[in-house]
């Protein structure tokens, strides 16, 4: 994943696991467009009707075919996450 993120000009929600509204997912992403979750929160976003943009993590929580199902989704599996790599 070598690809440059442009921060400034499109903002990037980020979802965790746990609880989220559909209202509330959608309104965040008005403001920030493009989604990252973390983990299992891939299988949120997509009960909410998201495709995420790219998913962080260890990917130990994520349904074991999301990457098969939703092959544009960028992937870092790592123990430790470091941002940066976007």
């Amino acid at each position: 994943m070598n690809e440059v993120f442009n921060f400034k000009q499109e903002g990037i929600t980020f979802l965790g696991g746990g609880l989220v509204q559909n209202k509330d997912l959608v309104a965040a992403m008005k403001l920030a467009p493009n989604l990252i979750v973390a983990d299992g929160a891939a299988d949120i976003a997509i009960k909410n009707n998201v495709i995420p943009y790219a998913a962080i993590g260890d990917m130990d929580s994520i349904s074991k075919d999301f990457f098969d199902q939703y092959s544009s989704v960028k992937k870092n599996r790592n123990s430790r996450t470091r941002f940066n790599r976007f």
